[in-house]
């Protein structure tokens, strides 16, 4: 879809439910913007404990992860959230503000430039 209609999709999303898994000889999943991006639109995200993906969603605040390889585990996720409506909003609430507090393109752009920093200092 369309760069242009991804907001759209992601606010009339109960959740968004992106699992990844490990692929031998493959990059792993290194952040995940799509969870952050789902959480500006204040849609909670489950994903996988894997990679960098517990960066980006907040186990339990911004929205759930769940072992890789698990269909059991993403399915009772899935309903969890879908059943308990109460703790979606508030975890979409919470990815919302944690996204548009802690990822703003100034503060990402100062934690690199630190880290480069560091890495020709150190």
């Amino acid at each position: 879809m369309p760069d242009a209609d991804l907001n759209g999709y992601y606010t009339l999303a109960n959740a968004v439910v992106m699992p990844s898994e490990e692929v031998a000889g493959e990059p792993v999943e290194g952040f995940g913007l799509t969870y952050l991006e789902a959480g500006c639109c204040g849609t909670p995200a489950i994903g996988t404990w894997l990679g960098g993906i517990p960066e980006a969603v907040d186990h339990g605040v911004t929205g759930l992860l769940v072992p890789p390889r698990n269909p059991g585990a993403l399915a009772k996720a899935i309903v969890r959230l879908l059943q308990d409506t109460e703790m979606a909003a508030r975890m979409g609430r919470m990815a919302q503000e944690r996204a548009r507090s802690l990822y703003r393109w100034d503060l990402v752009a100062r934690r690199v430039d630190t880290a480069f920093q560091e890495l020709r200092d150190g």
